[in-house]
Protein backbone atom coordinates (compact mmCIF):
# COMPACT_ATOMS: atom_id res chain seq x y z
CA UNK A 1 0.00 0.00 0.00
CA UNK A 2 2.80 2.45 0.88
CA UNK A 3 4.37 1.91 -2.55
CA UNK A 4 1.19 3.08 -4.27
CA UNK A 5 0.77 6.04 -1.92
CA UNK A 6 4.35 7.18 -2.46
CA UNK A 7 4.10 6.83 -6.24
CA UNK A 8 0.89 8.86 -6.36
CA UNK A 9 2.30 11.53 -4.03
CA UNK A 10 5.44 12.00 -6.12
CA UNK A 11 3.34 12.36 -9.27
CA UNK A 12 1.33 15.14 -7.60
CA UNK A 13 4.35 16.86 -6.09
CA UNK A 14 3.51 15.98 -2.49
CA UNK A 15 5.93 14.92 0.21
CA UNK A 16 5.00 11.65 1.88
CA UNK A 17 6.53 9.73 4.79
CA UNK A 18 5.41 6.11 5.30
CA UNK A 19 6.70 4.27 8.38
CA UNK A 20 7.61 0.59 7.99
CA UNK A 21 7.57 -1.23 11.33
CA UNK A 22 8.68 -4.81 11.64
CA UNK A 23 8.75 -7.02 14.74
CA UNK A 24 8.79 -10.59 13.50
CA UNK A 25 12.48 -11.18 13.29
CA UNK A 26 13.32 -11.86 16.90
CA UNK A 27 15.89 -9.13 17.18
CA UNK A 28 14.84 -5.73 18.48
CA UNK A 29 17.53 -4.18 16.28
CA UNK A 30 15.58 -5.30 13.19
CA UNK A 31 18.53 -6.65 11.29
CA UNK A 32 21.51 -5.01 9.59
CA UNK A 33 21.07 -1.33 8.81
CA UNK A 34 22.28 -1.56 5.21
CA UNK A 35 20.07 -4.56 4.44
CA UNK A 36 17.04 -2.84 5.95
CA UNK A 37 17.71 0.34 3.98
CA UNK A 38 17.92 -1.59 0.72
CA UNK A 39 14.74 -3.52 1.56
CA UNK A 40 12.69 -0.45 0.75
CA UNK A 41 15.24 1.44 -1.34
CA UNK A 42 15.13 5.20 -1.02
CA UNK A 43 11.92 5.15 0.97
CA UNK A 44 11.34 4.55 4.65
CA UNK A 45 12.96 1.74 6.59
CA UNK A 46 13.23 0.54 10.16
CA UNK A 47 16.61 -0.97 10.95
CA UNK A 48 18.87 -1.62 13.92
CA UNK A 49 17.42 1.29 15.88
CA UNK A 50 14.54 3.06 14.21
CA UNK A 51 15.76 4.50 10.95
CA UNK A 52 13.85 6.37 8.27
CA UNK A 53 15.04 7.48 4.84
CA UNK A 54 13.10 10.22 3.11
CA UNK A 55 15.06 11.25 0.01
CA UNK A 56 12.09 12.46 -2.05
CA UNK A 57 10.65 15.93 -1.99
CA UNK A 58 8.14 17.22 -4.55
CA UNK A 59 8.74 14.12 -6.64
CA UNK A 60 12.48 14.66 -7.14
CA UNK A 61 15.40 12.85 -5.51
CA UNK A 62 17.42 14.73 -2.92
CA UNK A 63 20.07 13.62 -0.40
CA UNK A 64 18.70 11.04 2.02
CA UNK A 65 17.84 11.77 5.62
CA UNK A 66 18.32 9.53 8.61
CA UNK A 67 16.09 9.67 11.68
CA UNK A 68 17.00 7.47 14.62
CA UNK A 69 15.12 6.67 17.82
CA UNK A 70 17.60 4.81 19.99
CA UNK A 71 16.39 1.88 22.09
CA UNK A 72 17.69 2.22 25.62
CA UNK A 73 19.04 -1.32 25.94
CA UNK A 74 21.43 -0.90 22.99
CA UNK A 75 22.76 2.59 23.65
CA UNK A 76 25.89 1.31 25.35
CA UNK A 77 26.41 -1.46 22.79
CA UNK A 78 26.30 1.02 19.90
CA UNK A 79 27.72 4.20 21.43
CA UNK A 80 29.47 3.18 24.65
CA UNK A 81 32.99 3.53 23.22
CA UNK A 82 34.25 6.20 20.80
CA UNK A 83 35.46 3.69 18.24
CA UNK A 84 32.21 1.72 18.31
CA UNK A 85 30.15 4.92 18.15
CA UNK A 86 32.10 6.08 15.10
CA UNK A 87 31.57 2.72 13.42
CA UNK A 88 27.82 2.85 14.17
CA UNK A 89 27.56 6.29 12.58
CA UNK A 90 29.55 5.09 9.56
CA UNK A 91 27.11 2.21 9.10
CA UNK A 92 24.09 4.53 9.24
CA UNK A 93 25.66 7.01 6.83
CA UNK A 94 26.70 4.26 4.41
CA UNK A 95 23.24 2.70 4.45
CA UNK A 96 21.59 6.06 3.82
CA UNK A 97 23.90 6.91 0.93
CA UNK A 98 23.56 3.49 -0.67
CA UNK A 99 19.78 3.43 -0.46
CA UNK A 100 19.56 7.01 -1.78
CA UNK A 101 22.13 7.00 -4.56
CA UNK A 102 21.70 3.40 -5.74
CA UNK A 103 18.15 2.41 -4.85
CA UNK A 104 16.92 -0.96 -6.08
CA UNK A 105 14.28 -1.11 -8.77
CA UNK A 106 10.64 -1.44 -7.81
CA UNK A 107 9.54 -5.08 -7.42
CA UNK A 108 8.16 -6.87 -10.45
CA UNK A 109 4.41 -7.58 -10.40
CA UNK A 110 5.11 -11.34 -10.40
CA UNK A 111 7.26 -10.94 -7.28
CA UNK A 112 4.54 -9.10 -5.41
CA UNK A 113 1.94 -11.67 -6.45
CA UNK A 114 4.19 -14.44 -5.20
CA UNK A 115 4.81 -12.54 -1.97
CA UNK A 116 1.07 -12.19 -1.38
CA UNK A 117 0.67 -15.94 -1.80
CA UNK A 118 3.57 -16.60 0.57
CA UNK A 119 2.04 -14.29 3.16
CA UNK A 120 -1.35 -16.02 3.01
CA UNK A 121 0.16 -19.50 3.37
CA UNK A 122 2.47 -18.35 6.16
CA UNK A 123 -0.33 -16.70 8.11
CA UNK A 124 -2.47 -19.84 7.86
CA UNK A 125 0.40 -22.03 9.10
CA UNK A 126 1.17 -19.63 11.95
CA UNK A 127 -2.46 -19.56 13.05
CA UNK A 128 -2.76 -23.35 12.84
CA UNK A 129 -0.11 -23.60 15.57
CA UNK A 130 -1.08 -20.67 17.81
CA UNK A 131 -4.83 -21.33 17.61
CA UNK A 132 -4.40 -24.88 18.94
CA UNK A 133 -6.08 -24.87 22.38
CA UNK A 134 -3.03 -26.68 23.77
CA UNK A 135 -0.62 -24.01 22.58
CA UNK A 136 -1.02 -21.39 25.34
CA UNK A 137 -0.67 -23.93 28.19
CA UNK A 138 2.37 -25.37 26.41
CA UNK A 139 3.88 -21.90 25.91
CA UNK A 140 3.55 -21.06 29.60
CA UNK A 141 5.12 -24.33 30.70
CA UNK A 142 7.92 -24.54 28.14
CA UNK A 143 9.17 -20.94 28.38
CA UNK A 144 9.96 -18.51 31.21
CA UNK A 145 7.16 -16.21 30.01
CA UNK A 146 5.49 -16.04 33.42
CA UNK A 147 8.79 -15.32 35.14
CA UNK A 148 9.71 -12.39 32.88
CA UNK A 149 7.58 -10.05 34.98
CA UNK A 150 10.22 -10.36 37.72
CA UNK A 151 12.82 -8.68 35.51
CA UNK A 152 13.30 -4.92 35.72
CA UNK A 153 13.11 -4.35 31.98
CA UNK A 154 10.90 -2.26 29.76
CA UNK A 155 8.60 0.63 30.58
CA UNK A 156 5.38 -1.37 30.38
CA UNK A 157 4.10 -4.60 31.92
CA UNK A 158 4.56 -7.78 29.91
CA UNK A 159 0.80 -8.08 29.44
CA UNK A 160 -1.82 -5.51 28.56
CA UNK A 161 -4.12 -4.94 31.50
CA UNK A 162 -1.91 -7.11 33.72
CA UNK A 163 -4.12 -10.15 33.15
CA UNK A 164 -2.79 -13.68 32.51
CA UNK A 165 -5.00 -14.00 29.43
CA UNK A 166 -4.18 -15.56 26.08
CA UNK A 167 -1.68 -14.43 23.47
CA UNK A 168 -3.73 -11.35 22.60
CA UNK A 169 -2.87 -9.77 25.96
CA UNK A 170 0.87 -10.48 25.65
CA UNK A 171 3.07 -7.66 24.37
CA UNK A 172 5.43 -8.26 21.44
CA UNK A 173 8.72 -8.00 23.32
CA UNK A 174 8.05 -10.66 26.01
CA UNK A 175 6.50 -12.90 23.34
CA UNK A 176 9.77 -12.96 21.39
CA UNK A 177 11.90 -12.77 24.56
CA UNK A 178 10.38 -15.98 25.97
CA UNK A 179 11.05 -18.04 22.83
CA UNK A 180 14.57 -16.65 22.56
CA UNK A 181 15.30 -17.95 26.06
CA UNK A 182 14.44 -21.52 25.04
CA UNK A 183 16.47 -21.17 21.82
CA UNK A 184 13.54 -22.13 19.57
CA UNK A 185 13.13 -18.55 18.22
CA UNK A 186 9.58 -19.45 17.17
CA UNK A 187 8.10 -16.03 16.22
CA UNK A 188 10.86 -15.36 13.69
CA UNK A 189 10.34 -18.39 11.46
CA UNK A 190 6.93 -19.97 12.14
CA UNK A 191 5.03 -20.14 8.84
CA UNK A 192 8.05 -19.40 6.64
CA UNK A 193 8.80 -23.04 5.90
CA UNK A 194 5.24 -23.91 4.94
CA UNK A 195 5.01 -20.89 2.64
CA UNK A 196 8.24 -21.70 0.83
CA UNK A 197 7.38 -25.39 0.55
CA UNK A 198 4.02 -24.51 -1.01
CA UNK A 199 5.68 -22.19 -3.52
CA UNK A 200 8.23 -24.84 -4.50
CA UNK A 201 5.49 -27.45 -4.88
CA UNK A 202 3.65 -24.98 -7.14
CA UNK A 203 6.67 -24.75 -9.45
CA UNK A 204 7.78 -21.30 -8.29
CA UNK A 205 11.32 -22.31 -7.40
CA UNK A 206 12.96 -20.31 -10.23
CA UNK A 207 10.85 -17.29 -9.31
CA UNK A 208 11.91 -17.54 -5.65
CA UNK A 209 15.58 -17.70 -6.66
CA UNK A 210 15.07 -14.65 -8.88
CA UNK A 211 13.45 -12.78 -5.97
CA UNK A 212 16.35 -13.63 -3.67
CA UNK A 213 18.87 -12.32 -6.19
CA UNK A 214 17.09 -9.24 -7.48
CA UNK A 215 14.68 -8.06 -4.75
CA UNK A 216 16.50 -6.81 -1.63
CA UNK A 217 13.28 -6.88 0.41
CA UNK A 218 12.86 -10.62 -0.12
CA UNK A 219 16.54 -11.54 -0.08
CA UNK A 220 17.33 -9.70 3.15
CA UNK A 221 14.20 -11.05 4.83
CA UNK A 222 15.24 -14.62 4.09
CA UNK A 223 18.81 -13.82 5.16
CA UNK A 224 17.56 -12.59 8.54
CA UNK A 225 15.34 -15.65 8.94
CA UNK A 226 18.41 -17.77 8.16
CA UNK A 227 20.36 -15.91 10.86
CA UNK A 228 17.71 -16.68 13.47
CA UNK A 229 17.47 -20.31 12.36
CA UNK A 230 21.24 -20.61 12.77
CA UNK A 231 20.93 -19.36 16.34
CA UNK A 232 18.09 -21.75 17.18
CA UNK A 233 18.91 -24.99 19.02
CA UNK A 234 16.33 -27.79 18.79
CA UNK A 235 18.40 -29.82 21.24
CA UNK A 236 18.14 -27.15 23.95
CA UNK A 237 14.46 -26.48 23.23
CA UNK A 238 13.76 -30.19 23.58
CA UNK A 239 15.34 -30.15 27.05
CA UNK A 240 12.83 -27.51 28.16
CA UNK A 241 9.98 -29.72 26.98
CA UNK A 242 11.35 -32.81 28.67
CA UNK A 243 11.86 -31.16 32.06
CA UNK A 244 9.10 -28.55 32.24
CA UNK A 245 6.15 -29.61 30.07
CA UNK A 246 3.55 -32.14 31.13
CA UNK A 247 3.42 -35.24 28.89
CA UNK A 248 0.01 -34.39 27.45
CA UNK A 249 1.41 -31.17 25.92
CA UNK A 250 4.76 -32.40 24.66
CA UNK A 251 3.29 -33.26 21.28
CA UNK A 252 2.92 -29.51 20.66
CA UNK A 253 6.63 -29.00 21.24
CA UNK A 254 7.58 -31.97 19.09
CA UNK A 255 5.49 -30.58 16.23
CA UNK A 256 7.15 -27.16 16.57
CA UNK A 257 10.64 -28.66 16.42
CA UNK A 258 9.70 -30.69 13.34
CA UNK A 259 8.56 -27.46 11.69
CA UNK A 260 11.84 -25.84 12.68
CA UNK A 261 13.89 -28.55 10.96
CA UNK A 262 11.73 -28.39 7.83
CA UNK A 263 12.06 -24.60 7.75
CA UNK A 264 15.84 -24.84 7.99
CA UNK A 265 15.93 -27.22 5.06
CA UNK A 266 13.65 -25.26 2.77
CA UNK A 267 15.27 -21.88 3.54
CA UNK A 268 18.65 -23.32 2.56
CA UNK A 269 17.13 -24.71 -0.64
CA UNK A 270 15.68 -21.34 -1.62
CA UNK A 271 18.85 -19.44 -0.69
CA UNK A 272 20.88 -22.16 -2.42
CA UNK A 273 23.48 -22.10 0.35
CA UNK A 274 23.97 -23.05 4.01
CA UNK A 275 22.31 -20.69 6.47
CA UNK A 276 25.33 -18.47 7.22
CA UNK A 277 27.52 -19.14 4.20
CA UNK A 278 27.47 -15.43 3.38
CA UNK A 279 28.38 -14.36 6.93
CA UNK A 280 31.32 -16.42 8.25
CA UNK A 281 32.03 -13.85 10.99
CA UNK A 282 28.57 -14.35 12.51
CA UNK A 283 28.83 -18.11 12.04
CA UNK A 284 32.09 -18.10 14.00
CA UNK A 285 30.61 -15.81 16.65
CA UNK A 286 27.68 -18.17 17.25
CA UNK A 287 30.02 -21.16 17.44
CA UNK A 288 32.13 -19.37 20.05
CA UNK A 289 29.15 -18.20 22.15
CA UNK A 290 27.12 -21.43 22.20
CA UNK A 291 29.41 -23.35 24.61
CA UNK A 292 28.84 -20.57 27.13
CA UNK A 293 25.11 -20.15 26.53
CA UNK A 294 24.21 -23.87 26.58
CA UNK A 295 25.08 -24.36 30.29
CA UNK A 296 23.02 -21.26 31.15
CA UNK A 297 20.03 -22.86 29.44
CA UNK A 298 20.49 -26.06 31.44
CA UNK A 299 20.75 -24.07 34.67
CA UNK A 300 17.66 -22.10 33.73
CA UNK A 301 15.65 -25.25 33.10
CA UNK A 302 16.47 -26.55 36.57
CA UNK A 303 15.84 -23.16 38.19
CA UNK A 304 12.44 -22.93 36.48
CA UNK A 305 11.50 -26.43 37.61
CA UNK A 306 12.46 -25.76 41.21
CA UNK A 307 10.97 -22.27 41.54
CA UNK A 308 7.68 -23.50 40.10
CA UNK A 309 7.62 -26.21 42.76
CA UNK A 310 8.81 -24.04 45.63
CA UNK A 311 9.43 -20.29 45.85
CA UNK A 312 12.97 -19.56 46.96
CA UNK A 313 14.55 -16.05 46.74
CA UNK A 314 17.99 -17.44 45.94
CA UNK A 315 16.63 -19.66 43.18
CA UNK A 316 14.69 -16.72 41.74
CA UNK A 317 17.85 -14.62 41.78
CA UNK A 318 19.73 -17.39 39.98
CA UNK A 319 16.92 -17.72 37.45
CA UNK A 320 17.05 -14.01 36.63
CA UNK A 321 20.81 -14.22 36.19
CA UNK A 322 20.40 -17.02 33.64
CA UNK A 323 17.81 -14.96 31.74
CA UNK A 324 20.17 -12.00 31.49
CA UNK A 325 23.06 -14.26 30.56
CA UNK A 326 21.15 -15.94 27.73
CA UNK A 327 20.09 -12.52 26.42
CA UNK A 328 23.73 -11.42 26.33
CA UNK A 329 24.81 -14.63 24.63
CA UNK A 330 22.04 -14.77 22.04
CA UNK A 331 22.14 -11.04 21.34
CA UNK A 332 18.41 -11.19 20.67
CA UNK A 333 15.97 -9.81 23.22
CA UNK A 334 12.50 -9.28 21.86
Amino acid sequence: MCLEIESLARAMGWRVHCAYRRRQIGDYRYGPTRAQALRVGARTTRSQLMTSLDPFYAGYPRPGRLRVTEQGEVIHAKFGFPGVALRSLEVYLGATLHATLRPPADPEPAWRTCMDALAMTSRAAYSAVTDDPRFVPYFRQATPEAELSRLNIGSRPARRGGSPGGLDSLRAIPWVFAWTQTRSMLPAWLGVGEALEAALADGRGPLLHEMVERWPFFGSTLAMVAMVLAKASPEIARRYDERLVEPALREVGASILQRLERTRDVVQRVLDRPLLADNPVLERSIAVRNPYVDPLNLLQIEALRRTRDHEDPELVRGLLITINGIVAGMRNTG
